[in-house]
């Protein structure tokens, strides 16, 4: 599964750089987005599966200070990311609905 999101985000990033007429501001985004999502399951995945290896219960404090510190700023920096990239592509998408077309 792991390998399927990052071909199928990867994928997605190639063919915007292809496809010169996906250039536009909504496909940017969306091209991003893949990259947020390819470094998200990066950090994600391979330390659940070592979890998963190990089955070890327990986690020391400096093990849990290290988890507490780096991921969380990762994972918030990310989700900060993400949440600007979606806002950004509503606004977008908002305005050409409410925006009549001048023919």
């Amino acid at each position: 599964m792991y390998l399927v999101t990052v071909f199928g985000n990867l994928l997605i990033i190639m063919a915007i750089i292809v496809d010169s007429h996906l250039h536009t501001p909504m496909y940017i985004f969306l091209s991003n987005l893949s990259f947020v999502d390819i470094c998200f399951t990066s950090t994600t995945v391979p330390q659940m599966l070592v979890n998963i290896q190990t089955q070890r219960k327990v986690i020391t404090y400096a093990e849990a200070s290290q988890f507490k510190e780096i991921p969380f700023i990762q994972h918030l920096g990310i989700g900060i990311k993400t949440e600007m990239l979606t806002n950004g592509i509503e606004l977008k998408t908002r305005i050409l609905i409410h925006t009549p077309m001048n023919t």
